[in-house]
């Protein structure tokens, strides 16, 4: 039997996680998520004007839409500045490939999000496009940097940092009870099967 070719890894991750994506998609639909997600959701519990609150707030405001397309920009004009275009390239594939996914996603599944938010949300609940971006976004940080660092520690501290800060922005979101917990797992594995995905394809598009 053939070995798996280490440029074939990124497909099979991909498609890994677009199967557990999809067994949390088909439990969503079929509502076998409804007690879990409002059990999490009774006990989160929050205080409008603590400095808890704040931070969360700080956080889901990072991964907004507007946010990430300022940070983005600046990204862009740095690796163009550096002559990363193959980068470059990727950069916008994934993000725009992203942005696509979700909104044909979101309007398949038509789901209700929770009727307590605590700040203004509009569209569908699941998945949570904060969720998908958070996990894209710093997947493409760690990508485009991680080869900076030079020695394993310095490596790990800072692909700690981007998971810590992804999950946070994720839990965000039920925090403020704009998302059920099922559609941030739905943002996470959605948003990790894309940029395999289009690791996979990109690399053999470009060679």
């Amino acid at each position: 039997m053939r070995l798996l070719r280490k440029s074939e890894l990124p497909l099979l991750l991909g498609f890994l996680f677009l199967f557990v994506f999809l067994i949390v998609d088909f439990s969503v639909v079929n509502g076998y998520f409804d007690g879990f997600d409002s059990d999490v959701n009774d006990f989160v519990t929050y205080q409008s004007g603590s400095l808890v609150f704040s931070f969360f707030i700080g956080l889901t405001n990072l991964a907004s839409t507007s946010v990430i397309l300022v940070l983005s920009f600046i990204l862009l004009l740095f690796l163009i500045y550096k002559k990363r275009y193959k980068e470059v390239l990727f950069f916008v594939f994934v993000l725009g490939g992203a942005a696509a996914l979700e909104f044909i996603v979101k309007n398949l599944i038509h789901r209700s999000r929770p009727l307590s938010g605590l700040v203004d949300a509009t569209g569908y609940s699941f998945p949570s496009g904060h969720a998908l971006k958070a996990v894209l976004f710093f997947s493409l940080i760690i990508y485009l940097f991680l080869r900076n660092f030079k020695s394993n520690f310095n490596k790990g501290v800072f692909v700690f940092v981007c998971v810590i800060l992804t999950l946070l922005i994720g839990f965000s979101r039920v925090y403020l009870h704009v998302h059920w917990v099922s559609d941030v797992f739905g943002g996470f594995l959605l948003g990790l099967f894309w940029f395999f995905f289009s690791l996979f394809v990109f690399e053999r598009f470009w060679k």
